[in-house]
This record gives C-alpha cells, sequence and structure tokens, in this order.
C-alpha cells in the first residue's frame, strides 16, 4: 500500500513537469532507499496509475539513492552498513541523515 502512496506523488510530480505533453515515454525518478520496500509494486502502481492518457505505455526508471548520514561532531561519513544512533568514530549522537530519504524526478520525456 505505501508503494501506490508514493507511485501518486511521483505521477503527481511528473505531471506538472510534463505539462500539456501529448504523449509521455519516460519518467526517471531519484529515490532514497528508505522510502520504498519492493521496485516492482512501485513501478506496477504506477502503471496502473499511468493506464490512461499521455502517460499511458510509458516507463518509470528508478534511481536509487543510498541511505547515507554524516556525523555533525567530526564530519565522518556513515554509510547505509554502518548507520547508527551513534557515530562509530566519536560516538557522538548529532547524526544527519544526508541522503537516502529523497524524492526527485529528474526527467521527463514528452513528445509535445
Amino acid at each position: 500500500m505505501h508503494e501506490l502512496v508514493l507511485a501518486e506523488d511521483i505521477f503527481k510530480k511528473a505531471m506538472e513537469k510534463a505539462g500539456n505533453a501529448k504523449k509521455v515515454k519516460m519518467v526517471k525518478i531519484l529515490l532514497g532507499e528508505t522510502r520504498f520496500t519492493e521496485k516492482e509494486e512501485l513501478v506496477e502502481c504506477f502503471n496502473l496509475l499511468a493506464t490512461d492518457g499521455p502517460f499511458e505505455g510509458g516507463k518509470l526508471e528508478i534511481e536509487v539513492s543510498p541511505l547515507r548520514a554524516k556525523c555533525g561532531h567530526c564530519d565522518k561519513e556513515i554509510t547505509e552498513k554502518t548507520l547508527r544512533l551513534d557515530c562509530p568514530n566519536c560516538g557522538s549522537t548529532n547524526i544527519e541523515i544526508v541522503s537516502g530519504q529523497e524524492l526527485k524526478v529528474l526527467e521527463v520525456d514528452c513528445v509535445y
């Protein structure tokens, strides 16, 4: 069910970028890995939303942004393999997520 809500958000953003396009051939997004669980389900939900109108038959391409964080105290980068609530380098709990949560429509390939 989470994928359907996410697909609706992607579809809305892509529609804004497409404007008055007659045909949308492809939508490319950047999606943080924390935002979804099943890539295939997300594509399927997007395809359900795109059954009529200019998006019909268009492809959804997903570029996944890995989860990364940074320690606000010592600036050590923390990857998803070492992500914890404290810095493995200095022990600080001042951790900031720097990628892995985004949702951006990078490109909408249209025919006008």
